[in-house]
């Protein structure tokens, strides 16, 4: 399942203090890039072992700094704040409601080498799935149940060769949500015929193989994704399944200038491995009508419904039941 890991507050710290003491030696030509986001607004959901449960809360803030590595100089990255990371399955309100945590949620120094090789460590975002961490950066609020299963961040090295046209790169990281303390990632991305591609394999040793593929781009004026995603697990107990597929679709439906609707729907199958939670196989369907009051701000409501072949859900009085539907309104700005 995804998390967010580590604590470093103090090495966020840092990384603030250094750029401005030291400007000129240590980062020179190098500007600082500010950027991030803010949410937060009232979410319900059901089905979740008590009664309908609701919640106003921030699910989101993030304030990432960044210089980019040019002129052979040293580039870095730093985040910090707080991710809820709420999902389908949660419908946002199982996450703290007081008093959010703020944690280092990524970082990492960008070192290039030339021939168009850089290496990037510390702790990485990883490369594999559509969404990202943050609901402001995605077109729906809850996150997926594909993305559920996949990484986000964790420690590591990764080296990426930049080509003409496309990228290829290849980590070492100590992920656990691939299964084991030491992972490996390769991928290649890029564009062509005027899509977006991303091909991504990630082996965690004596854990599980992901095998993750997304391609988008706009098509008829709808911005269009799919993310096929594909994962094995080493040693099954039993004769329990060993793999499971999880597609998702994505659509940003323009309205009007100001009006969009997102729509996402996902189909899983994992039989009885449990990987994306113990669907056997199920559907999500997420709308998401947005309205746009600038460029960087905007509101969205949201119904998100999931449906499953096996009882993956509680019902009000704790009886296993086989779907969960969830509603929410969020307010953002993004900078």
């Amino acid at each position: 399942m995804r998390t967010h890991i580590r604590r470093a507050g103090t090495l966020f710290g840092l990384l603030l203090a250094l750029p401005a003491a030291h400007a000129g030696s240590l980062m020179a030509g190098n500007d600082i890039s500010v950027s991030g986001g803010f949410a937060g607004g009232y979410y319900r959901t059901s089905n979740i072992g008590v009664k309908d449960v609701d919640d106003y809360s921030v699910s989101d803030y993030l304030v990432n700094l960044s210089a980019e590595s040019k002129d052979g100089s040293i580039g870095f990255t730093g985040a910090f704040g707080f991710l809820s990371q709420g999902t389908v399955f949660n419908g946002g309100v199982s996450h703290p409601t007081s008093a959010p945590s703020m944690d280092f949620q990524y970082g990492y120094v960008t070192v290039p080498t030339g021939g168009g090789v850089t290496f990037d460590a510390g702790m990485l975002a990883t490369m594999i799935g559509y969404e990202v961490a943050p609901t402001f950066s995605n077109a729906n609020i809850l996150l997926g149940a594909v993305w559920n299963a996949q990484p986000v961040y964790y420690t590591g090295v990764r080296a990426t060769y930049a080509a003409n046209g496309f990228n290829v790169f290849a980590e070492a990281n100590d992920d656990a949500a691939l299964g084991g303390s030491k992972s490996a990632v390769f991928g290649v991305n890029g564009s062509a015929a005027g899509m977006n591609y991303v091909v991504n394999y990630g082996n965690g040793f004596n854990g599980k193989d992901i095998i993750d593929i997304i391609v988008s781009g706009t098509v008829a004026g709808v911005d269009a994704a799919v993310n096929l995603d594909y994962q094995k697990l080493d040693n099954q107990v039993g004769s329990l399944d060993d793999s499971a597929y999880g597609l998702a679709l994505y659509a940003t439906v323009p309205v009007s200038e100001m009006v969009t609707v997102p729509v996402r729907v996902e189909y899983i199958s994992d039989g009885t491995s449990g990987i994306y939670g113990g669907f056997d196989s199920g559907y999500t369907l997420t709308i998401t009508p947005t309205y746009h009051a600038s460029a960087n701000t905007f509101v969205r409501g949201e119904v998100a419904y999931v449906t499953s072949d096996n009882n993956i859900f509680l019902d009000d009085a704790g009886a296993p039941t086989d779907n969960n539907t969830s509603f929410a309104v969020q307010a953002g700005v993004t900078f």
